[in-house]
């Protein structure tokens, strides 16, 4: 299992990827995989009136696993959120003459390369397709804040999530569902140091209590 983030090194991240923080938000707000990140479109995380949908579905085409998947937006990211849509707006091939979905064609990708093009998706002789310009970008971002001398790798940021999400009190089949985990085994690996903890909290209270044995 990858290395984990806590809040602490999150906001490192965040704070010293300013003008990415928007990517932060795919990989760990809305827990999206690297292809998930590369396909995303407009339509999809905005309403034709250009306001941002607090739920919306990740379409089965786009998703990892190939089943549809429930994504929710927080209050908190809206502020990231338009000015990413500022920065969409004067990309030649993601606005549009219409007023619809803030002036951006819907179909566009949402995430976006440094010098504004759509992320590449190769595909795999197996026919699975990926997106490693994502990975490797996340891999700037995290080496960039210095996260990486801590281990922390791509792979990091969506098991960190769910780790922040579990703390949180989100339930396990929860968890398995809005990150589109292939097993609650899966979701038991990730938050299993959490557990962990729990256990040992357990032992340090519990430890000196006579339960009525002789």
């Amino acid at each position: 299992m990858p290395a984990l983030m806590d809040v602490e090194q999150l906001q490192k991240l965040i704070n010293n990827n300013d003008s990415d923080t928007v990517l932060i938000i795919g990989a760990v707000g809305w827990g999206l995989k690297a292809i998930e990140i590369a396909s995303l479109e407009v339509q999809h995380v905005m309403n034709q009136k250009g306001e941002f949908h607090q739920n919306w579905l990740l379409p089965e085409e786009f998703s990892h696993n190939g089943k549809q998947r429930a994504i929710t937006t927080a209050d908190a990211f809206d502020p990231v959120l338009v000015r990413h849509v500022e920065r969409l707006q004067s990309i030649d091939d993601v606005k549009s003459k219409s007023p619809a979905f803030g002036g951006l064609r819907p179909a566009a990708k949402f995430f976006r390369t440094d010098r504004n093009a759509a992320f590449p998706i190769t595909s795999r002789k197996s026919g699975r397709l990926e997106s490693q310009a994502v990975s490797d970008k996340l891999k700037r971002m995290i080496k960039k804040a210095g996260l990486d001398r801590d281990g922390i790798t791509p792979e990091s940021l969506r098991v960190s999530a769910a780790q922040f999400y579990y703390r949180a009190g989100m339930e396990v089949k929860d968890i398995q569902t809005y990150f589109g985990a292939k097993s609650l085994q899966t979701v038991y690996n990730w938050v299993k140091p959490e557990q962990v903890k729990v256990e040992q909290a357990q032992q340090q209270v519990f430890a000196r209590i006579n339960w009525g044995q002789k």
